[in-house]
């Protein structure tokens, strides 16, 4: 999936050129669009029987590569920033099929559901997790890594 469409030639002669309309089209106009695309893109992934199963062969493997090396393993599921409380199917579902595994599991959707999303991404571009987010994950991953000291 393109996570950034290219607007076509015309509207690209103004946009190319002048600072003002380039940001209003890929923050105002493309922006909104994009982010829609890629949720929809995800539920349609974790819903789909097939890619959902893929998806579990590979977490399993993880976890039997760890075991198979005497290796310690732990997930951090993140939730979708934008929209944490509709990607709670999502991440309960694996977060349930690893809980099952039995490895050590921090599952972030209690902790930012009830949060501003715009408090919590870098930008309106970015859904990536904010420098304040990561800093509380780190210290959440080191209490949960704890018994491994």
């Amino acid at each position: 999936m393109k996570s950034r469409k290219h607007p076509n030639k015309l509207i690209s002669l103004f946009i190319d050129r002048f600072y003002l309309l380039n940001w209003v089209y890929w923050r105002v106009y493309r922006g909104h669009l994009v982010t829609d695309e890629y949720w929809n893109y995800l539920t349609r992934s974790y819903n789909n029987d097939e890619a959902w199963s893929a998806h579990i062969e590979e977490l399993d493997a993880l976890v039997n590569y760890a075991k198979s090396n005497n290796a310690r393993i732990a997930f951090v599921i993140w939730p979708y920033l934008r929209n944490v409380s509709e990607s709670k199917d999502i991440t309960s579902k694996v977060s349930g099929h690893l809980a099952e595994k039995g490895v050590i599991l921090l599952d972030l959707s209690r902790r930012y559901e009830k949060r501003d999303p715009n408090e919590l991404v870098v930008n309106a571009m970015d859904a990536h997790p904010n420098e304040i987010v990561h800093a509380e994950v780190s210290d959440l991953l080191h209490q949960a890594l704890a018994p491994w000291e």
